[in-house]
């Protein structure tokens, strides 16, 4: 595990000074996720940190980047997402270096204990992270042993927030009373600078600078259909605390509920109409 400070305090005094923290799969993730909130932290001063769980060596590459090994991918990625951190604002920045392999399957127990201490130790309020259905399986598997690790710990070191993210899925689908829209203005407004840090997916053929931006105006657009837009942009966001709260619940049980309102709701429309 690396854990980077960029101001340069001492590391246990950075992450315990955290208030709001992401947790993502990939190197960008974070910044995609949780742009809003970053936003809204670099203008409040409120110390945001961030962790990243996989390596991203096995993200797509063109251009420039075509050539690029496996292990150099891993070390600009790092770089990347440090000069993202501290174009940011972090407190601090984990990154634990796992494959998707293990944060999937095979080192389990490993990546839920690190997740564990890194909450221990920042203690956060709110903690965002992937919702359970995105369509990047190792996004799925973050969200799984992100809830099983603050599961671990007893309710009194539990953040009291819990947020599922968008990134390989919209979440405008999720009904009104599920659905929260949060104004992403100030972090769509970093987002031109910020995404192309990320160089090696940008330029190595992704362009998630220009798709990130255009989401958050479809998503303030496109989120009531009888008002006019209340924001410019806009992030819609799941709230997850219940998983927090209650132990009993399994994360496939919760989404699936979310899922069979969704349906309901779409099929009481269609029989009113059809």
């Amino acid at each position: 595990m690396i854990v980077y400070v960029p101001d340069g305090t001492e590391e246990k005094s950075a992450l315990a000074r955290t208030k709001k923290l992401c947790i993502a799969a990939h190197q960008d993730d974070i910044e995609l996720m949780a742009l809003s909130v970053i936003g809204e932290c670099r203008e409040t001063g409120e110390p945001f940190s961030g962790v990243v769980v996989t390596d991203g060596a096995s993200s797509p590459r063109t251009g420039r980047f075509a050539g690029v090994t496996d292990e150099e991918m891993v070390k600009l990625r790092i770089e990347e997402q440090k000069r993202a951190a501290e174009f940011g604002n972090y407190s601090a920045l984990a990154l634990l270096g796992y494959t998707s392999a293990e944060a999937k399957r095979d080192a389990r127990d490993a990546v839920e204990g690190d997740i564990a201490r890194l909450i221990l130790d920042a203690s956060p309020e709110e903690i965002y992270t992937h919702n359970p259905a995105d369509r990047h399986a190792t996004h799925v598997a973050v969200f799984c042993r992100t809830v099983a690790a603050i599961r671990s710990l007893p309710p009194g070191k539990r953040p009291k927030k819990l947020w599922g993210c968008e990134v390989w899925r919209s979440l405008d689908w999720l009904p009104d009373g599920v659905r929260t829209v949060v104004d992403s203005e100030k972090g769509t407004s970093l987002a031109p600078a910020m995404l192309n840090l990320f160089e090696s997916q940008v330029e190595g053929g992704k362009r998630y600078d220009e798709a990130y931006i255009g989401r958050q105006h479809a998503n303030a657009t496109f989120s009531e259909s009888h008002a006019c837009d209340e924001h410019v942009c806009a992030s819609n966001m799941l709230d997850m605390t219940v998983l927090v709260t209650d132990d009993r619940l399994s994360v496939t049980d919760f989404i699936t509920d979310v899922i069979d309102l969704f349906r309901r709701e779409t099929a009481a429309k269609l029989k009113e109409l059809v």
